[in-house]
């Protein structure tokens, strides 16, 4: 009888190059992000207050210089915040997503620190908590799904992949 391991906990012993802030930042701008096509700003637009409130204290954490205004659609009151384009952090995020917003950068040879923060900030941008406290992840990205799975397995994670298909227009 053979026993294999679904994942591990590789401790690799690096320091990261960026805080914390801009690995998260990097994962919110994939979920929630849209990189502007005229210049390189990048533009959130946010309903659920949780979310404005957690990206402008990352923001203000990593002293990026932003602009916010809120504006009416679709009925609702929405909140968009735009990364101006020509701040460090901004650049170097472009730097890490392709124009499609997949990540550029190797998350798998990040600390272990920083590669568990990434997982564990899943669930504030496109992920949502159980009442068992796993977390699920939602996206249609499967280059994203194959990412993070690799993260989880180094991580000491367990992760389960479900594929359907909704019966919606989406």
């Amino acid at each position: 009888q053979l026993y294999y391991p679904t994942s591990a906990k590789l401790n690799n012993n690096i320091q990261d190059e960026y805080p914390l802030e801009f690995y998260e930042l990097l994962i919110a701008t994939q979920a929630d992000g849209h990189l502007t096509e005229d210049s390189n700003a990048i533009q959130f637009s946010f309903v659920k207050q949780r979310k404005i409130d957690r990206l402008l204290n990352i923001i203000n954490v990593l002293n990026i210089d932003y602009s916010i205004f809120v504006h009416a659609r679709k009925g609702r009151v929405e909140t968009a915040v735009r990364l101006k384009a020509k701040d460090p952090y901004t650049l170097l995020l472009r730097k890490y997503l392709s124009e499609n917003k997949k990540i550029l950068l190797n998350m798998l040879e990040l600390s272990y620190d920083t590669r568990y923060h990434i997982l564990d900030c899943i669930k504030y941008w496109d992920g949502t908590i159980k009442s068992n406290g796993d977390i699920v992840l939602d996206t249609t990205d499967a280059f994203f799904i194959d990412l993070i799975q690799s993260i989880c397995s180094i991580t000491n994670s367990k992760n389960i992949n479900n594929t359907f298909t909704k019966k919606t227009c989406y």
